[in-house]
């Protein structure tokens, strides 16, 4: 047997990986040319489309907004946050990339204006209001979100190889892409400065090295162990397993909840490599050390340096930093206090600690600093009880019954005088994030299905989906904390891809081959009606009402 990939289109998921690659680019025909070319850029230029469209509308921030688009303008400024941040640097740096190239010009008179830097876009209770810095929001509102649009529409052309690595079959490969490039939550999620947008994405990486590992460790393996089996397995160029490292450490740097799936990366490398040892060798153990240390340099190291490496800016910019800042408040606090002056006040996060002892500069320092903001992060997450009125616990995710209304504006006859509106009167605009119902509902009945092809039929396709769209929900369900439903996001690739498999098995029997074109039609008009919910759009009162179809939930 050979794992190679096979990316014609009539190939079928029950036939084993074959050697045949398909024809050369000069040779293929014009239908291999629409399959392989022109139909996945359709999906692609449709994904990004629907993500690009207004997306610099609502000019104001909205939702999360707040926070890490001024996070992001803390690391253009002096490389790093200056206050406590609960999640790791990428997302947040990948957020400055486009204000950094589509924003206001530093000077200009819109960011000369701005002469003093507001906490956040949100106006609290004790500050004053900032024209200057609103003003600027505004400018940059389009340049906030372009990356959360390029990586949400990337995601697609990701999720689509995933589909050929594990169908085999380009036309439910596209089938997955399309159903992730209409998906509500997925769109939401890409045109909104939030983080879970590059966590779907990379994890999307992740899990296309691991499969394109997998294919390369078994190319060649034998269908049957062998006769006379060799005392060890063959050696194997493993370079797209430290690929996965790579990718699912850029995960964990975005967001914790990386590491759910980096877990399951280690749980699919396991069982790959032992059950790859046992076809050459009858037995899964030969060798293992060196295995068990590979994935251990890929999977534990790699992410770990990646990790490290994200704090780059911070490290290098520790002067500027929470935990410095009150180092020098505690020294300022013990100079005024004086020789005869027994106590020191007590500072925000006790400032007296240890870990500020010494130069600012020094390595213990900025080591242990860094030690205690991981540490004080964690607490954050796992100590977390916030009333929210879009908290929804994880039993209420597949239903959809309380997504999150990022973004809402009405304008009623009897505001009162003198009160402007974001919208004419009579309309509403409302950016809801939740799935879209026309594939999340039907999933719910295919889900029983997939387990039962990856557990009783044994099909690793059906396993590999089952792994990360379970592992990475399912433990939400013990989650003491708050949760909500955009927690989602790097899961509704798999959503998509396990409707794709479901789609191909359906072609399996002949009085069932209509189930793809029928799904790919439900998912398009079930996105057309609820497009304005997805997309913000300006709509009457009443064709709003009629979209909102879980009251109060949706409200």
């Amino acid at each position: 047997m050979t794992a190679s990939l096979d990316t014609r289109d009539d190939a079928t998921a029950d036939e084993t990986p074959s050697a045949h690659r398909g024809p050369s680019w000069r040779d293929r025909t014009s239908s291999q040319w629409l399959w392989a070319v022109v139909l996945p850029l359709v999906v692609v230029t449709l994904a990004g489309a629907v993500r690009f469209h207004q997306l610099g509308q609502p000019e104001r921030c909205y939702f999360d907004e707040t926070y890490y688009y001024y996070d992001a303008r803390d690391y253009l400024a002096v490389g790093t946050e200056t206050s406590f941040a609960v999640h790791p640097p990428v997302g947040k740096w990948l957020i400055a990339v486009g204000v950094a190239t589509f924003g206001v010009e530093e000077g200009s008179p819109i960011d000369a204006a701005v002469t003093e830097e507001p906490d956040g876009c949100v106006v609290r209770e004790g500050e004053e209001d900032n024209p200057a810095a609103r003003a600027r929001e505004a400018e940059e509102a389009f340049a906030r979100r372009v990356m959360s649009a390029l990586f949400g529409t990337g995601a697609v052309a990701v999720a689509y190889f995933v589909g050929l690595r594990l169908f085999r079959r380009r036309s439910t490969a596209l089938l997955g892409a399309t159903l992730l490039a209409v998906d509500g939550l997925a769109v939401t999620m890409s045109r909104i400065s939030m983080l879970d947008i590059f966590l779907q994405f990379f994890v999307l990486l992740g899990v296309l090295a691991l499969l394109i590992d997998r294919d390369r460790l078994w190319d060649g393996a034998p269908d049957f162990v062998p006769d006379d089996p060799p005392d060890v397995p063959p050696d194997r160029d493993r370079k797209w397993l430290w690929a996965a490292g790579l990718f699912l450490g850029l995960a964990v740097a975005t967001k914790w909840s990386g590491l759910a799936p980096l877990g399951l990366a280690w749980a699919f490398v396991a069982f790959s490599e032992l059950a790859w040892r046992r076809r050459w060798t009858g037995s899964p153990w030969p060798d293992l050390v060196r295995g068990v240390s590979r994935a251990i340099l890929a999977l534990v190291l790699v992410p770990i340096v990646v990790y490290l490496t994200s704090y780059a800016g911070w490290f290098a910019n520790f002067e500027d930093t929470r935990k410095a800042d009150r180092c020098n408040l505690a020294a300022t606090a013990e100079e005024q206090a004086g020789p005869d002056d027994a106590t020191v006040p007590v500072l925000p996060g006790d400032a007296t600690e240890p870990g500020c002892e010494g130069f600012l500069e020094s390595f213990e320092q900025i080591t242990g600093g860094w030690w205690e903001e991981q540490g004080e992060i964690f607490r954050f997450h796992r100590d977390l009880e916030a009333e929210h009125p879009y908290r929804a616990p994880a039993t209420t995710w597949p239903l959809m019954t309380r997504p999150v209304a990022y973004y809402y504006e009405s304008c009623s006859a009897d505001r009162e005088p003198g009160t402007e509106c974001a919208v004419a009167e009579g309309n509403v605009a409302e950016v809801l994030g939740m799935g879209n119902p026309a594939t999340w509902w039907p999933a719910l009945l295919g889900y029983p299905v997939l387990l039962w092809f990856a557990f009783a039929r044994r099909r690793w396709e059906a396993l590999v989906i089952a792994l990360f769209l379970f592992g990475q929900s399912v433990p939400y369900l013990l989650s003491p904390r708050p949760v909500f439903l955009f927690y989602l996001t790097p899961v509704v690739p798999f959503v998509a891809l396990s409707l794709a498999y479901l789609a191909d098995r359906a072609l399996d029997s002949r009085s069932a081959r209509w189930v793809p074109a029928a799904m790919t039609i439900v998912a398009l008009v079930g996105f057309a009606y609820w497009s304005p919910l997805f997309l913000g759009l300006e709509i009457p009162r009443g064709l709003w009402d009629a979209l909102i179809w879980v009251r109060p939930g949706w409200i």
